[in-house]
């Protein structure tokens, strides 16, 4: 079990249909029918000052995945295991996502830049998780000094 600690930063305006959150090993970033339906998505992760495209297989390789319910929402969900997040300690995470909104004929409609910092203060020593199109397996190495009399 793990307590978290989240700070947000959407360059959107207030209102835009976008919302992100950590819940536990994750980002999850949701965009209302509104943004949605109608339009494609491109979903780059943010690494620095670089922009990299999250095909499907990058994205399954690196931790992220995207799934959509029956009223048109999309959720976005980025590990923060995951490639191109800035940890810190294992305690403190950075996940920046830009998304591409494109219309009907493929213009850029418009961007939208997702900075989320998200803190956790414990780990459990071994986790296996299983998403909807990765796996993670994490270890944690404890040091045990035995002495003798």
């Amino acid at each position: 079990m793990s307590t978290s600690r989240c700070h947000v930063l959407l360059q959107r305006p207030k209102g835009s249909g976008l919302h992100s959150d950590c819940v536990g090993n994750l980002m999850r970033l949701s965009l209302d029918k509104a943004l949605a339906v109608g339009n494609g998505l491109e979903v780059e992760a943010i690494n620095g000052t670089q922009h990299i495209v999250l095909t499907p297989n990058l994205a399954a390789q690196c931790g992220y995945s995207m799934e959509s319910d029956p009223w048109g929402n999309t959720r976005i969900y980025s590990s923060l295991l995951g490639c191109y997040i800035d940890n810190h300690d294992d305690q403190t995470f950075n996940v920046g996502l830009r998304l591409r909104l494109f219309g009907p004929s493929g213009s850029d409609l418009v961007t939208h830049d997702v900075m989320q910092t998200c803190s956790y203060t414990r780990w459990a020593s071994r986790e296996i998780l299983c998403d909807r199109n990765y796996m993670e397996v994490g270890h944690l190495i404890s040091i045990v000094l035995l002495t003798c009399l």
